[in-house]
C-alpha cells in the first residue's frame, strides 16, 4: 500500500502541475478507539471523494490525495473522517484525529510533498486542539 501510495503521489504531483491544477495531501491519525484497522479503511473509503486516494501508511496513519481541493475541501474531509471513524466533530470523546493538510507548491517534489504534510500533522499532534493545521499557517 505504501509503495502504491508513493507512486500515485509522484503521478498525481505531475499531472498538477502539467495542467496548472490544485493538488492537496491530508495526513491523519487516529488516537483512541480504531480496533481494526481494516473496517477503518472501508470507512475512510466511504467518506473520501470518488477522485481523492486514500492510503495507510502505517502506524495508525493515513493520508489522502485530494486532487483540485484546497483547504476548505480538506477542512469538510476532515469532518467526514472524524464522523466515519466514529467520534464528534469536537474531538471531545472517542476518535479524535490529528490532522495535517498541505497544498502542492511549485518547487514541491513528491518527496518535498510529503514532508511538509509530515510536518503539518506534527503541529497538529502538538496543537492537539486544533482539528486542522495547515502549512501555511506558522
Amino acid at each position: 500500500n505504501r509503495r502504491y501510495f508513493n507512486e500515485r503521489l509522484r503521478c498525481e504531483c505531475a499531472r498538477a502541475r502539467r495542467y496548472e491544477r490544485c493538488l492537496g495531501l491530508l495526513l491523519f491519525e487516529a488516537e483512541g478507539g480504531l480496533d481494526d484497522p481494516f473496517s477503518a479503511g472501508e470507512r475512510i473509503q466511504g467518506a473520501v471523494r470518488s477522485t481523492d486516494i486514500a492510503s495507510h501508511l502505517g502506524d495508525g496513519r493515513f493520508a489522502v490525495i485530494m486532487p483540485e481541493a484546497g483547504q476548505a475541501g480538506a477542512e469538510r474531509l476532515h469532518r467526514r473522517l472524524q464522523l466515519a471513524l466514529g467520534g464528534p466533530v469536537d474531538n471531545s470523546d472517542g476518535v479524535r484525529l490529528h490532522a495535517g493538510f498541505v497544498e502542492l507548491r511549485g518547487e514541491d517534489d513528491a518527496a518535498m510533498f510529503l514532508r511538509r504534510a509530515e510536518q503539518a500533522l506534527g503541529r497538529a499532534r502538538e496543537a492537539a486542539s486544533e482539528p486542522l493545521a495547515a502549512a501555511q499557517r506558522p
